[in-house]
């Protein structure tokens, strides 16, 4: 029979570190029976689990199932962001063997911005909040980007990069349409 005298010994020794086995040894060496001793042990173990709760049924379920448009979105980050990390590592040594102090920062900010774009896209698949909010800060970057490009230079040809905002923007606009979505 399972007594809470046997669950308290199996769990005061399970926190010693103590292992199954030896505990169970222990405990056959004392004339508990084997199948008292699993009992025991299938309890302790499900003390852990959360049980089934009966959820009712007017509370609407999140259902965080990326739609088709978000999981192509962040399948393009996540090879631009590997595209941009093994680009970056050759450009970063070029920078320390030249010494050049510009071509290594560009090549750290690269390593940055790829490792960003990848965790972004696991986020935006899987439908988190946080994935929304870093790609609304990317966004805001590449608006920041595009406005010191236009300042700095203001004869360059700008309208790849004005293109390539409207395009982010308007994905963002259509990400937060549904924001409620992610969870």
């Amino acid at each position: 029979m399972v007594t809470q005298e046997l669950l308290d010994y199996i769990k005061k020794e399970l926190d010693r570190g103590a292992n199954k086995e030896d505990i169970k040894n222990i405990l056959l060496s004392n004339n508990w029976s084997a199948q008292d001793i699993d009992g025991a042990f299938t309890t302790i173990l499900n003390e852990g689990v959360p049980q089934k709760q009966n959820i009712p049924s007017d509370i609407p379920k999140i259902n965080s199932k990326a739609p088709v448009f978000v999981k192509i979105v962040a399948s393009i980050m996540l090879l631009v962001g590997i595209i941009r990390l093994l680009v970056s590592g050759p450009a970063m040594l070029l920078g320390f063997g030249l010494k050049s102090f510009p071509v290594v920062f560009f090549g750290i900010l690269s390593v940055l911005t790829g490792i960003g774009l990848i965790v972004t896209s696991f986020g935006l698949r899987k439908m988190r909040k946080w994935g929304l909010y870093v790609f609304t800060v990317i966004t805001g970057l590449s608006l920041v980007s595009v406005i010191y490009s236009i300042v700095g230079s203001p004869g360059k040809e700008i309208w790849d990069e004005l293109i390539n905002l409207v395009i982010e923007a308007a994905i963002l606009i259509y990400f937060w349409t549904f924001s409620k979505k992610f969870v």
